[in-house]
């Protein structure tokens, strides 16, 4: 009786851990307080649509030696007049100063359609598994 429940309950188990890695690996979603001051989630594909010029935060050749990783969310704050990122704010470190600093590096530069964001929160992740950090755009 024992081997008859052990062996489903086995593969249950393989099942139900795989789906949690699989959820550990999605990103946070991307939020957004509207122009309008309404806040929402929005997909890639709705930023993007907003997104005047972005650059994806590079993972320096010095991060990826010293096999540094981690995820984080920032918070971009922008001129609703001109688009422009007016300052990047770190709600969630990556856990590394220099995967911090490249990323709010890189979301400085982001311009946005003048009147679409007020803030974007988005998640920012580097990991030796996707260097290309999926995350963004």
């Amino acid at each position: 009786m024992r081997a008859r429940f052990f062996i489903p309950f086995s593969i249950l188990m393989l099942l139900v851990s795989g789906r949690l890695e699989s959820a550990a690996d999605r990103p946070d979603a991307i939020s957004v307080v509207w122009g309008d001051g309404h806040r929402s989630e929005v997909s890639e594909g709705q930023l993007k649509q907003n997104t005047v010029s972005s650059k994806r935060p590079e993972y320096p050749m010095e991060a990826r030696r010293a096999r540094l990783s981690g995820a984080g969310i920032f918070i971009l704050n922008i001129d609703k007049r001109t688009g422009a990122v007016t300052g990047v704010d770190i709600e969630t470190s990556t856990g590394s100063k220099l995967l911090d600093g490249y990323a709010t590096s890189a979301f400085n530069t982001w311009r946005f359609k003048p009147g679409a964001f007020l803030r974007v929160r988005m998640p920012s992740a580097f990991n030796m598994r996707r260097p290309e950090n999926p995350w963004v755009f």
